[in-house]
C-alpha cells in the first residue's frame, strides 16, 4: 500500500501520454494535516488534535476557462491523542491512515496578483481505510496495536482558497467529515475534522 502513490504516478504520466493534446494538468502534491474529531471530548475521554500528513498525486482537467476539475490519489495520516480524565491513566494516540479520494472543483477568480491567480476549492472526499493503530508509552516506548472498532470508511466535504502558478499552487483546505468512523460507539458517535495546508507541483504549465 505504501507504493500506491508511486504506482499512480507512473500510470497519471502514460495518461499524459495517451490524452496527446487534450489540456489535462498532472503532478504530486504534500499536505501538513492538523487533525481531530468533531467532539473535543466523550465520557471519561479528552482528544487533542495532532500534525498529520498526506502525500500523493493529482489531475487536474480544465471544464472552462475559470473553472477546473481537480482529482487525488492520496495516502492521508489522521488521529488525535487521548488524554483520559483520571490522571493516573497514560497518555495515548489514535493513528488512522486512509487512501483517499477527493473529487474536487476549483474556481479561480479572474484576478492575478503578481502572476499568481487565487481560487476557492470544494467538493466531497472519499476516504478507505490503509490502517489504524492506538498506542501508548511504555518505558519511554511508543507501543502500537492494532484496533478494529474503527469504520473502513471515511467521507466528507472539503473547502478550500489558496494561489497558484504555472507550476505550484497553495492552498488551505478545510475537512469536514459527514461519515461516523466508530464502529462500537453509536451512542457517541465521532467523525474527523482537519485543516490541511497543501502544497502541489504541476508537471505541465497551467
Amino acid at each position: 500500500m505504501r507504493r500506491l502513490p508511486l504506482i499512480l504516478l507512473v500510470l497519471m504520466i502514460l495518461l499524459q501520454f495517451s490524452l496527446g493534446s487534450t489540456p489535462i494538468v498532472g503532478g504530486i502534491q504534500f499536505g501538513i494535516n492538523h487533525t481531530g474529531f468533531d467532539k473535543s471530548s466523550l465520557p471519561g475521554l479528552q482528544f487533542e488534535n495532532t500534525l498529520n500528513a498526506s502525500h500523493g498525486v493529482f489531475i487536474e482537467v480544465p471544464l472552462s476557462s475559470l473553472l477546473t476539475l481537480r482529482t487525488s490519489f492520496l495516502i492521508a495520516n489522521k488521529g488525535v491523542f487521548v488524554k483520559p480524565n483520571m490522571q493516573s491513566v497514560m497518555k495515548q494516540r489514535i493513528y488512522l491512515s486512509y487512501f483517499e479520494v477527493p473529487l474536487l472543483i476549483k474556481f479561480i477568480l479572474p484576478v492575478q496578483l503578481d502572476g499568481l491567480k487565487p481560487f476557492l476549492i470544494g467538493g466531497p472526499s472519499f476516504g478507505f481505510s490503509v490502517h489504524n493503530f492506538f498506542s501508548h508509552v511504555q518505558n519511554g516506548e511508543e507501543i502500537l496495536y492494532s484496533r478494529s472498532q474503527w469504520n473502513n470508511n471515511d467521507g466528507g466535504v472539503n473547502l478550500g482558497i489558496g494561489f497558484e502558478g504555472k507550476h505550484v499552487s497553495v492552498f488551505l483546505q478545510s475537512y469536514i467529515g459527514v461519515n461516523k468512523i466508530t464502529l462500537d460507539m453509536d451512542e457517541f458517535p465521532v467523525k474527523n475534522r482537519s485543516l490541511s495546508l497543501v502544497l502541489s507541483y504541476s508537471f505541465q504549465s497551467r
